[in-house]
């Protein structure tokens, strides 16, 4: 897969949201009838995100680092991937979004102490292994790290050592709803952190009030 194709990524899954999306919108009671043009076109999309999967990173690269996934970029696949399923009726699209969910779920999901105490990271400029107090773990338990390396410096699934809101929570959230039932164990850590104390997990920009994660309210 060349830069210029991984470039297309972004392109790719933000015109099939609009295509399923803003297609498959109804009033209250009305029955759904998408123009066949839209889903022929949703489907040659979805067939270059299927065949654009990297092998080794089990996602989509990002295009400012071909060695590197992000949360962000593999989450809303997963989600668009999972939605055109659901309208075609072609598991093809379905297999491939677990496949990206399942190896995002096995490397980068934050469920216990002892299983993030093995993992590799990234941070301050450095790699190597992190030490978590209690009242740093419960910040991030049931997130999403945001993005990690399948090598980075000689070390093997190097994680970034962030845990944004929206794309450690938010759209992780939103994607394996889209998938359903299959995946509550780890919705309902997702769901945990929404009813966690977000007041103490609250970011701020310098001395500014702003709550970070409201942005994301609309989700």
């Amino acid at each position: 897969m060349g830069t210029s194709a991984k470039r297309r990524l972004i392109h790719v899954v933000v015109v099939i949201s609009l295509l399923l999306v803003g297609s498959s919108l109804p009033a209250a009671g009305a029955s759904v009838s998408i123009p066949r043009k839209y889903t022929d076109a949703a489907r040659i999309m979805g067939d270059w995100l299927v065949d654009h999967i990297d092998p080794v990173l089990v996602s989509w690269a990002t295009p400012w680092d071909l060695g590197r996934t992000d949360s962000t970029i593999s989450f809303y696949g997963v989600k668009q991937l999972a939605m055109l399923s659901g309208i075609t009726g072609d598991s093809i699209y379905r297999d491939a979004a677990q496949r990206v969910a399942d190896s995002w779920i096995s490397k980068a999901f934050i469920r216990s102490q002892d299983e993030v105490a093995e993992w590799t990271w990234a941070y301050d400029g450095k790699i190597g292994k992190l030490t978590w107090t209690d009242d740093e773990f419960a910040k991030a338990r049931g997130a999403f790290v945001s993005g990690g390396w399948a090598e980075k410096d000689g070390h093997e699934w190097v994680r970034s050592a962030e845990v944004p809101f929206c794309a450690g929570v938010v759209k992780p959230l939103s994607a394996l709803l889209a998938l359903g039932g299959e995946y509550s164990e780890e919705i309902d850590l997702l769901a945990g952190w929404l009813r966690s104390d977000l007041e103490h997990k609250k970011p701020c920009s310098g001395d500014s009030p702003f709550c970070a994660y409201m942005t994301c309210q609309t989700y």
